[in-house]
């Protein structure tokens, strides 16, 4: 199955590798030469990656998380996810909770790559606080902790007033 927006994989529920590798990539502003150059890899090789012709193999996938500063579990789990789907192993559906895991996947793609570790810990810190936040909820209060006093002012202010025209136009 492929996703709906391969540019931007959080529209979808399910994230597939080769989409999650291509979002990394753009979104660090690398091209396909640049990242198979650091993977000592043809360009050809790199694009069936984000084709899915071919899977990484592991030691790739572990080179790909170390360039791109991501946890190479991230990876590695949806290499499986996408084996299980495409075998028939065992559907996302059949999963406990087939969304679950991917809540740090699509976080990884809200929060801009540079602020990836920092987010990762806010979260882990404030576990029992944000248990029923959704990831937008997180990504937001990661986003204003990190922020001045004054800009965390500048930042509900500027809620208040989208609120309000919101509020307006629904009125009209």
């Amino acid at each position: 199955m492929k996703m709906e927006n391969e540019t931007n994989p959080t529209n979808s529920n399910i994230v597939r590798l080769q989409d999650y590798l291509k979002y990394l990539r753009e979104s660090h502003g690398y091209s396909q030469e640049q990242v198979a150059d650091e993977l000592h890899i043809s360009r050809q090789t790199y694009s069936h990656y984000e084709c899915g012709r071919i899977v990484p193999p592991v030691n790739t996938l572990f080179r790909l998380a170390t360039f791109f500063e991501i946890p190479a579990e991230t990876l590695i789990r949806l290499a499986e996810a996408d084996y299980k789907r495409d075998t028939g192993e065992e559907s996302a559906e059949a999963l406990p909770d087939p969304d679950a895991w991917m809540d740090d996947v699509r976080a990884d793609m809200e929060v801009r790559p540079k602020d990836i570790n920092a987010y990762n810990i806010f979260i882990e810190t404030n576990q029992k606080r944000f248990d029923k936040l959704n990831r937008e909820e997180k990504c937001c209060l990661f986003y204003f902790d990190s922020l001045r006093h004054s800009q965390q002012t500048e930042a509900i202010t500027y809620m208040k007033i989208a609120k309000n025209k919101n509020d307006t136009e629904q009125q009209e």
